[in-house]
């Protein structure tokens, strides 16, 4: 199974990144992992968020408009 982030959908990844690091301050621990990508196929659609692993802020980027 492969998985794609859109051009639109890595735009508000990269913003939503920017804005997470003022608040982490560039802190993610020692080999990185700050972020972690989730894919969740279902019967309808896929689900997919980005979640800051320091944070917790999750970035949900579902279409939902194609369910």
């Amino acid at each position: 199974m492969t998985f794609t982030v859109s051009a639109k959908d890595e735009k508000k990844i990269r913003a939503f990144m920017k804005k997470q690091e003022k608040i982490t301050q560039g802190r993610y621990g020692a080999i990185g992992g700050g972020y972690t990508y989730r894919f969740t196929p279902t019967s309808i659609g896929v689900a997919f968020e980005v979640k800051n692993n320091i944070t917790g802020a999750v970035l949900d980027l579902t279409d939902y408009n194609v369910w």
